[in-house]
This record gives C-alpha cells, structure tokens and sequence, in this order.
C-alpha cells in the first residue's frame, strides 16, 4: 500500500524570542571570550564578610566558566548555521514538492532543480 507525505508551509512563526535570547547569551559570554578573565575580577562574599573579597585563584567554578564560554559561543554559531542550512533544505523539498504536484512542470526542470540541489549540497559539505 503506498504512502502519501503532504508537505505544506509551516504557519507563521515567531522566531524574534529566539533571536532575544541567543543575542543575551552572547553578550553575557562576550566578556569572557573577548579575553581570559582574570579571577581576581570577580569579587565573592565570603561566609564572613558582607563586603565582595577577590576570588581565590583556585576558584574552580570561575576557571570552569571562563574555559567553557567559547565552546557555549562556538556551539550557538553552530546552532545557528544548521538553523539556516535546515531552512534552506525545507524551503527546497517544499518548491521540490510543488513541482512534483504541478503536472505542467516538465521532467527536465524537476532533473536540473534536484541536480542543482545536489550540487550545492555537496559544495557545502
């Protein structure tokens, strides 16, 4: 028995709270790509004092934040360059499947459009 896929456009989407919340992320991980923190830079209050005391040098959970904000940056580029490869796959699958419905568009179209395809997404590679 054959199956049948409808492919179809998504709705509208808002997309502008993703765009808020990566653009936040980036800036709070801007200080600590942009150079090596230094751990004196980050004051702490110490079980004793109510007044901020520089960082330990051996304060492990600054260490650890300052060596994984780039790979948390490298991973949101990343994250976004597989967002707009993605879209450029649908948006080509969904123009595939109109052509494939359109009983006017000729077999030599639909070949160039798919080897085109192809092409490119080998190029990308």
């Amino acid at each position: 028995m054959p199956t049948t896929v409808t492919l179809t456009s998504p709705g509208p989407l808002d997309l502008q709270p993703l765009v808020d919340t990566t653009r936040l992320s980036i800036a709070m991980l801007k200080p600590w790509i942009a150079q090596t923190p230094q751990l004196s830079d980050f004051p702490v209050l110490t079980e004793h004092s109510t007044k901020p005391v520089p960082c330990r040098s051996d304060n492990a959970v600054i260490a650890a934040l300052a060596n994984q904000a780039p790979r948390y940056a490298d991973a949101i580029q990343l994250t976004v360059a597989a967002a707009c490869s993605g879209f450029i796959v649908a948006k080509d699958v969904l123009y595939l499947a109109r052509m494939l419905e359109d009983s006017k568009t000729k077999k030599t179209d639909i070949s160039e459009f798919a080897a085109g395809t192809l092409t490119l997404a080998m190029e990308s590679k």
